[in-house]
């Protein structure tokens, strides 16, 4: 500041995080109002009185931040991750489905969704939270929930998905039931071709049905065949 001038704005600068911290904020200074500390900030201050001493306030940076007090509160925690329950309550204001709050829960705990009501006291630690909150922010941004867990479940079989297939439909299981259906007598082996085949659901669908079936897939996309020999692989191994 005695260098610089009274004016001088260091931009860019987390004193928080930041491993050399004054030669970057020399680098990075520009004239203006400096920054207030952490500890200065209005909001910062009325959270503390909220939530305690204890409270811990983790990745929030008041500079750059677009709605910092909000941010300040929802990002503080007691020295402990948040239990299951406290998320879920606290996303019920949510614009989320629940549904999809609580699949993207689950697959954060590597869990299945009854797991959420039968331990809603298990607390997530931060890699846990970290990936729940990346997930959430990719569903406001009207992300398919497919596409951010990278599968999706397709006549009871689990099919990888990306965006560059389609997001399998329930509605085409139809077409598996006509297609066992009509082929229900055959015995012999039957040459079926499955075109623009996308994630692969309709051919290996069949082939999991009726395993004597010759089936070829093919698709347009190099990136679609890629995906669909990777579930090809993966559910006929199993």
């Amino acid at each position: 500041k005695a260098k610089f001038g009274e004016k001088a704005q260091f931009t860019g600068v987390n004193e928080h995080f930041e491993p050399n911290f004054n030669a970057v904020l020399e680098e990075r200074c520009v004239f203006g109002q400096p920054p207030r500390r952490l500890s200065e900030n209005v909001g910062f201050r009325q959270n503390k009185a909220k939530f305690g001493e204890k409270a811990q306030f983790t990745g929030v940076n008041e500079h750059f931040e677009p709605n910092f007090n909000a941010v300040l509160a929802e990002r503080c925690v007691f020295g402990q991750p948040p239990s299951i329950q406290s998320l879920l309550n606290k996303e019920k204001s949510s614009p989320i489905e629940p549904l999809d709050i609580e699949i993207l829960l689950a697959h954060c705990l590597n869990k299945n969704r009854t797991f959420l009501h039968t331990w809603p006291e298990t607390q997530l630690n931060p890699a846990q939270l970290k990936q729940f909150n990346d997930l959430m922010s990719q569903k406001k941004q009207g992300i398919p929930l497919a596409y951010i867990l990278g599968y999706r479940e397709f006549w009871s079989l689990e099919f990888a998905v990306t965006q560059h297939v389609l997001i399998p439909r329930h509605e085409t299981e139809l077409l598996i039931e006509m297609t066992l259906e009509l082929f229900e007598k055959a015995n012999d082996a039957i040459s079926m071709v499955d075109l623009g085949t996308g994630s692969g659901v309709i051919a290996i669908s069949i082939a999991h049905e009726r395993p004597q079936f010759n089936i070829t897939a093919t698709d347009v996309s190099i990136d679609a065949l890629q995906i669909a020999k990777q579930n090809a692989q993966q559910l006929t191994s199993t």
